[in-house]
């Protein structure tokens, strides 16, 4: 039952760490000039990982 248990857990801590590191780098893009000619294949990149992630856990 551990097993299963640590699994889900390890996860959601990993799903949350994902989803930090995206909103951390969609703030330091926006805030630079410099790399706003990938902002948006980043931004689907981003959408296209959480969604899959979140498909996983349904």
């Amino acid at each position: 039952m551990c097993k299963v248990t640590c699994f889900v857990e390890g996860m959601i801590i990993g799903v949350a760490a994902g989803i930090g590191v995206a909103i951390a780098g969609k703030m330091m893009i926006d805030n630079s000039k410099q790399l706003t000619k990938g902002k948006n294949k980043l931004e689907k990149a981003v959408t296209e990982f959480v969604d899959g992630v979140q498909t996983m856990i349904r």
